[in-house]
């Protein structure tokens, strides 16, 4: 092509690719917005173009092969979005000349295999990232445990309000109270713990999992949510309480939460509950909780899942009504019948994580059974 431009009949038009067909030149042009060929000729050092209308008649009807091949890529030319002469070339070889377009071919699983291969390496990463934080909280509780001074006490009364002892207690509460009379609570020091971090409010056991951790407060349900005990950015976070919560006095549901960490720190061994074993298991239906002024035992009368709620994470409630209806609609969202009744005197604690990444939660609650001060 020895310039962008075409002459013909008087009238310019704009080159945009040339290419040889069966021993003939063709010029594909642009007239404004619609693309044209020309049968390309040159005759003493002159470009000749010959519009395919007036070409064609000189042809033989063996020859109209062609004429087809053209007009369909000149057709698909008017009809696609062609931005880059590499894009006319590309029908070029493919309509004209059957070729493949190898090149597009091996660039998309090219960049299917970068997908692929980033995927792979964002996940890798994810989650060595994952378990260097799991280790750094594993670290962490290794130390608490070394430097933290835990006590096993048996209270053999209460100092649950309305206070009741004895056979009256017992036919108040029923067999329960004799079954987890003699339970042994937990009795923290708390002095190195507060040190560490001030936001300290108590330690929390569940019975055969993992959950054996202090558990701190802050100003809102956000912060432990990334960091740790010590105030280290980590994924992990910690245990926490919800900041509604009360310490000094429990009131209607006392709320604590934990991510549902895979490798099990944190809340993560608590999907444990979720087997029948485990929450048959009288021994792990008790919850020990330590704070600085009680030491407490709660046995637990709901366990359940599901999609992420503010209605079980109520703190205060407008009247008794009101707290019934919430009370038996946690018992009725129960997997199993703990057969434990619940009315407006009874404090609960509600203990709440992740299942998956899909926002459903496990929720597990216990109502108050045992308070001792200290």
């Amino acid at each position: 092509m020895h310039n962008m431009l075409c002459l013909y009949n008087g009238k310019v038009y704009n080159k945009v690719y040339s290419f040889n067909m069966n021993g003939n030149d063709f010029t594909i042009c642009k007239d404004n917005k619609k693309y044209i060929y020309f049968k390309h000729d040159i005759v003493n050092d002159k470009d000749i173009y010959t519009p395919y209308d007036r070409w064609i008649t000189a042809f033989e009807i063996s020859d109209l092969t062609d004429k087809r091949k053209i007009d369909e890529l000149i057709d698909s030319l008017n009809n696609r979005k062609i931005k880059t002469i590499k894009n006319v070339k590309e029908l070029v070889d493919k309509q004209i000349y059957g070729k493949r377009t190898k090149k597009l071919i091996f660039n998309k699983y090219f960049i299917l295999l970068i997908i692929c291969v980033s995927s792979f390496l964002f996940g890798g990463i994810t989650l060595l990232n994952w378990h260097n934080e799991d280790t750094k909280s594993t670290h962490i509780m290794k130390n608490i445990i070394e430097k933290t001074n835990i006590e096993e006490q048996v209270a053999f009364t209460t100092t649950e309000i309305p206070e009741i002892t004895g056979d009256e207690y017992g036919y108040k509460y029923g067999e329960d109270y004799w079954n987890y009379m003699k339970t042994t609570m937990i009795s923290v020091d708390f002095s190195e713990l507060k040190r560490i971090n001030p936001d300290t409010k108590g330690w929390i056991y569940v019975n055969n999992t993992n959950v054996n951790y202090p558990f701190v407060q802050g100003g809102d349900n956000s912060y432990y949510l990334d960091h740790s005990f010590d105030g280290t950015y980590n994924v992990a976070g910690w245990l926490f309480a919800d900041y509604k919560s009360n310490f000094n006095k429990f009131e209607k549901n006392t709320v604590i939460y934990g991510h549902g960490r895979v490798d099990e720190v944190m809340f993560g061994s608590l999907d444990k509950v979720l087997d029948e074993s485990w929450y048959t298991n009288k021994e792990n239906q008790i919850i020990k909780l330590s704070t600085e002024k009680k030491n407490t035992l709660w046995q637990i009368v709901s366990i359940y899942t599901i999609p992420s709620e503010s209605y079980y994470l109520t703190h205060t409630f407008e009247n008794d009504e009101s707290y019934q209806r919430f009370l038996d609609t946690m018992l009725s969202r129960s997997i199993y019948d703990f057969q434990t009744d619940l009315n407006t005197s009874d404090k609960l604690l509600t203990l709440s994580t992740c299942l998956d990444f899909n926002g459903n939660r496990i929720v597990v609650q216990a109502k108050l059974i045992k308070e001792q001060k200290r």
